[in-house]
């Protein structure tokens, strides 16, 4: 009886029933704590998994839209973006109309960290989370001037505030809009912000300007040193050839490190640190500049439309327009003529994976293996896409292409066209589709594991092996209403990509292991070099290691909630729910056993219902009117 009254109201030893001050409107999972999200139109509550409790209410968000929510992988934090009637960075900087409004909160806590309107801001272009000083870097409209200032999310003040209105960071509304910018952060904390051509470096604790600088191209600190490359637009050259000056220096001060300057060719369009040395990619090629600055080769090979760069023991492979070549060490073509790779020079992504002597090169058009020695296929082209299909879906937001990396084979799972391909280093012959779909232009989920491969879409599911034997297939009736909540953060690998979410970070030297999962705006699951184009292939970084670097945020309750997540989802990753509609107007759960293909059908419900399943929980959460009830399945 005591445990009975301790938990409060069960019909059942696991069912619970949650009653509301207001009828629940909507709601939404968080993926990285699990915490149920509801909102009632006057209050927003937070659900635990684990208590099947409300944790905390909070009435200043009852009228947040939940379809403006983003959660920030591997954190709990999670941001609601308000966006204008017209939607214009220009109008909203020039007329002072309401534009982007934005608010970041704490979903295991509750507490809102930073509302942009709360704090006086008509609109926001960036919001940046600063790990090492527990506050916020945020830019926009503020009393009808353009300014800048860092937030105290823990104090809930502001530290400073910087009027930028006639500043010449923001007098060029055109590059504002358009052009690149970059807010890099030293070891010191101080913050240097690149914006149209024009670099400010700015104290981090009082928001003082200490250093500016115009016609900067870009920019690039060592995480490991003290150190800021500058690359601007040479003043000479040949006519109609680009050259960029590289000159490094002392992020305290700003005193050259160099003698002089370094000069490369070609416009600047990406850095990356290999080490001690910073591999420049231009419009035109690419060097490497060692760290007293002297160049590794004095000229470059002509190679426009870089797109990948492979280091081998030999070289460097690099993938440039349709084709691929190799570089020795000198800086020249090693291959008498390069390889075509793909059908069209827009095609992306591509990847390029070396093994020894041996290169596996996978782009939306084409697929082989080659000898890195001297560049002779060992199979006939792979075809994943036709002319005709490539112009059709390069530029679609989600084109149906994709790469999944099997870890436990060493291989590569490729999904082009309805077809699945199983590719590797060890194929003597030309690998053929394993299997083919009617899924359409939709791409399918995948598991991966011991059991092999799992995929799956719009209830229709298939396991194969691990060398592409099909072991089962089950086909349930199509379920249009999406009420089943699947993805932890360990286990969503959609490919060789990045996940997007509507706020950045800026590192510091805790954070800086945490490599390319969160770089340049692109919230994601890979890690490596933290560079699109430089190097083989980034690897998913162990979780645990990713949360334990981000302890520096300043929320470890919080972080131990998203581990507890994390080692959930592994447990869980051999069973999938699925919900499917019966004939009469009801939908049955059922649990279905990866590796066996086991059925084992788990409830009931009206079609209408209203209900969320929690994969990783194995809960579902019905909703009716103020009532909730929560039943572990």
């Amino acid at each position: 009886m005591s445990i009975l009254f301790f938990l409060g109201q069960f019909t059942s030893l696991a069912q619970v029933k949650i009653t509301l001050s207001n009828t629940a409107k909507d709601n939404v999972i968080n993926a990285s704590t699990g915490i149920v999200l509801v909102r009632t139109g006057k209050e927003l509550y937070g659900i635990s998994p684990e208590s099947k409790t409300i944790i905390w209410k909070n009435e200043s968000l009852g009228k947040v839209d939940l379809d403006s929510y983003y959660g920030i992988p591997f954190t709990p934090l999670a941001i609601f973006e308000g966006k204008p009637v017209v939607n214009s960075k220009l109008l909203s900087n020039t007329v002072n109309a309401k534009g982007t409004s934005r608010i970041m909160m704490n979903v295991t806590t509750g507490k809102v960290l930073f509302d942009s309107e709360k704090v006086g801001f008509k609109s926001v272009n960036r919001t940046l989370l600063i790990p090492g000083q527990k506050a916020i870097l945020v830019d926009g409209i503020k009393d009808k001037k353009l300014a800048v200032a860092l937030f105290d999310h823990k104090d809930q003040k502001m530290r400073w505030q910087n009027d930028l209105t006639n500043a010449t960071f923001f007098k060029n509304l055109k590059g504002t809009l358009f052009q690149k910018e970059k807010i890099l952060l030293d070891k010191n904390q101080n913050v240097f912000w690149l914006r149209n051509n024009h670099l400010l470096n700015m104290n981090g604790t009082t928001g003082e300007i200490i250093y500016q600088k115009e016609n900067i191209e870009s920019i690039a600190i060592d995480p490991k040193k003290e150190v800021v490359y500058l690359f601007t637009r040479a003043n000479e050259g040949e006519k109609l050839m680009r050259f960029t000056e590289v000159m490094a220096y002392s992020t305290n001060g700003m005193k050259p490190l160099w003698k002089k300057a370094a000069r490369i060719r070609g416009a600047i369009k990406e850095m990356v640190f290999d080490g001690s040395k910073l591999v420049a990619v231009t419009s035109t090629g690419f060097n490497i500049l060692h760290e007293s600055g002297q160049k590794q080769w004095a000229e470059m090979e002509a190679l426009p439309l870089i797109k990948k760069i492979v280091p081998v023991e030999t070289g460097f492979l690099v993938i440039q327009e349709k084709f691929l070549s190799h570089i020795d060490e000198k800086g020249k073509k090693k291959w008498q003529k390069p390889i075509k790779i793909s059908l069209s020079n827009d095609e992306r992504p591509v990847h390029l994976f070396e093994k020894g002597s041996e290169a596996l090169y996978i782009t939306p058009s084409r697929a082989n293996k080659i000898n890195i020695t001297n560049g002779e296929k060992h199979w006939d082209d792979i075809i994943l896409s036709d002319a005709d299909f490539l112009s059709r879906n390069l530029k679609l937001k989600v084109p149906p292409y994709r790469i999944w990396h099997d870890s436990i084979r060493a291989q590569f799972a490729v999904y082009s066209k309805n077809d699945l391909y199983l590719l590797n280093h060890e194929s003597k012959t030309t690998p053929t589709p394993v299997h083919s779909f009617d899924f359409g232009r939709f791409l399918p989920n995948i598991k991966m594991g011991e059991f092999g491969y799992f995929l799956d879409h719009d209830n229709k599911y298939f396991l194969f092996d691990g060398k592409g034997h099909l072991v089962y297939e089950k086909n349930y009736p199509s379920n249009t209403k999406s009420s089943i909540f699947g993805e932890t953060f360990y286990y969503l690998k959609r490919g060789l990509g990045a996940y997007r979410a509507a706020t950045n970070f800026i590192y510091s030297q805790a954070v800086e292991n945490v490599g390319s999962a969160v770089a340049s705006g692109n919230l994601g699951f890979l890690t490596g070099f933290g560079s699109s184009i430089y190097g083989s292939y980034q690897v998913y970084q162990n979780p645990e290691r990713i949360i334990s670097n981000l302890d520096e945020l300043g929320f470890s309750s919080g972080l131990e909630t998203v581990f507890k997540r994390i080692q959930k989802g592994k447990e869980s990753k051999n069973a999938i729910l699925i919900v499917a509609p019966n004939e009469d107007e009801t939908v049955a759960v059922i649990r279905l056993d990866i590796p066996s293909g086991k059925e084992e059908k788990l409830k009931q419900l009206d079609r209408d219902a209203s209900f969320v399943i929690d994969q990783v929980e194995n809960i579902i959460y019905s909703f009716d009117k103020k009532e909730i009830t929560i039943e572990r399945l």
